[in-house]
């Protein structure tokens, strides 16, 4: 089978327009100029060409899985060299900017949506912006779902391609609720609905609590479905101060404290929460995107089901987004862009064909049979894929930020005394709109 047919079997039947562009399925034409590219390649408008290097997080046993996407890659386009190189997600970053450092950096690399600032501040991304405003629609950016591409614009740029990502979901031994006379939570599933189930699902043991209904999950995506914010829109002044941020934070604490229906974080560190469940010691486990579902679904004693976060008043709930990013340095920059859209593309597609568990960032990958038909019941891929469609997820924080190690750092300290029971949420609250805001301002 050549790289045309299996590209049509994976799409199935007719590959839509916008992807079949994006991927190249239209020729070499596609992806022919960036930024600076036609200069620095030398190629005057030709089939980009050159060698590129692209470095990604992930295991050697999907070295495999990305021989392929080298192979598509380069029947699309015969005059490029690709070499792919695979590391553990927690060396990463490190490697990168040991590279960046040496002055080696890959010409394509995994960029995480928080890490855009940091590698702008190095002056290591190609801007992006004037090759995507000028070819939008030859390079299917309308195929992205609502946002994707915007996420990734920071200080009026666009220095990364999205490919996969995912939206928190709620997994819930269905058995349980079942056997409580539980019905299954809905798209409107609310605040009180969900705390109402996790007390009716938690049972008190001899020693303590035997099962708990829930675990707390993320505290942003209870900010967020109060209508909350943690940044504003310039990412200038922390918003968690207010009252909706307030009550989500005291929502958070109190389900492991007051109404006692979650896991405290000595009983998460005697036993995770994945193990809590298969051992029938918990009911719902919230903030899960589709790898750890799917993870869950493997081997899993009873039903698995999943549902949407509960809302007070909006619907979106935390989400995570990783995209490829171009090296300023790349000698190669038209072949650099034209894989960066490749892998949003069919990249993601070959990697869902293989199993893994993603979310595509473009919605006519969603849309493929390899996506729907695979790793959980198509019910349950539909869910993320209406997630991304309705834009129901922000990320953490909900725009870049400058230098978000510090940020985070200064999150999880103050968080973790809500967490431990050691602080209310509102000295919490104040205490982070304080110190975010000296640091956002600072930056």
């Amino acid at each position: 089978m050549n790289a045309s047919t299996r590209r049509t079997a994976l799409l199935g039947a007719t590959a839509p327009a916008a992807l079949a562009a994006a991927i190249g399925c239209s020729g070499p034409a596609v992806n022919r100029a960036t930024d600076g590219a036609t200069t620095s390649q030398g190629q005057g408008g030709g089939e980009p060409a050159g060698e590129i290097v692209f470095l990604n997080l992930g295991a050697a046993d999907e070295m495999g899985i990305y021989d392929q996407v080298r192979d598509r890659f380069q029947a699309l386009y015969p005059k490029g060299k690709v070499t792919i190189d695979l590391v553990p997600s927690a060396e990463l970053s490190q490697k990168l900017q040991a590279l960046m450092a040496a002055g080696s950096p890959p010409d394509v690399f995994n960029v995480g949506y928080n890490e855009v600032s940091t590698y702008v501040a190095a002056n290591g991304l190609l801007d992006l912006e004037r090759t995507v405003q000028q070819r939008a629609k030859e390079l299917g950016v309308d195929d992205f779902f609502p946002g994707e591409i915007d996420r990734y614009r920071y200080k009026g740029h666009l220095w990364a391609i999205p490919h996969s990502g995912g939206v928190q979901v709620i997994p819930y031994n269905a058995d349980l609720l079942a056997s409580a006379s539980i019905r299954p939570p809905g798209p409107a599933w609310t605040w009180d609905e969900y705390l109402d189930a996790a007390k009716r699902l938690t049972q008190p043991g001899a020693d303590g609590v035997a099962r708990y209904g829930s675990t707390t999950g993320s505290w942003q995506s209870w900010v967020y479905t109060n209508g909350g914010r943690i940044v504003d829109d310039a990412g200038r002044r922390c918003l968690l101060a207010s009252t909706e941020a307030i009550d989500a934070l005291q929502f958070w604490q109190d389900l492991t404290w007051k109404h006692q229906v979650a896991p405290p974080p000595e009983a998460l560190r005697a036993q995770n929460a994945e193990s809590m469940m298969r051992a029938g010691r918990l009911a719902m486990n919230v903030g899960l995107v589709r790898a750890d579902v799917g993870r869950l679904v493997q081997g899993a004693a009873f039903k698995v089901e999943a549902a949407r976060h509960p809302r007070k008043k909006t619907a979106r709930a935390q989400g995570v987004s990783n995209a490829a990013g171009v090296s300023k340095a790349t000698k190669a920059p038209a072949l650099a862009v034209a894989f960066a859209f490749f892998y949003s593309g069919e990249g993601q597609l070959v990697r869902l064909d293989a199993g893994r568990s993603i979310v595509p960032a473009r919605r006519s990958v969603a849309r493929s049979p390899v996506y729907l038909d695979k790793v959980l019941p198509r019910e349950q891929n539909q869910l993320f894929v209406s997630l991304k469609e309705g834009g129901d997820w922000l990320p953490y924080p909900e725009v870049i930020v400058p230098n978000f190690t510090e940020f985070n750092r200064i999150v999880n300290e103050e968080i973790g005394a809500l967490r431990d029971n050691r602080r209310t949420a509102a000295d919490v609250a104040r205490s982070l709109a304080t110190r975010l805001d000296a640091h956002l301002s600072a930056g």
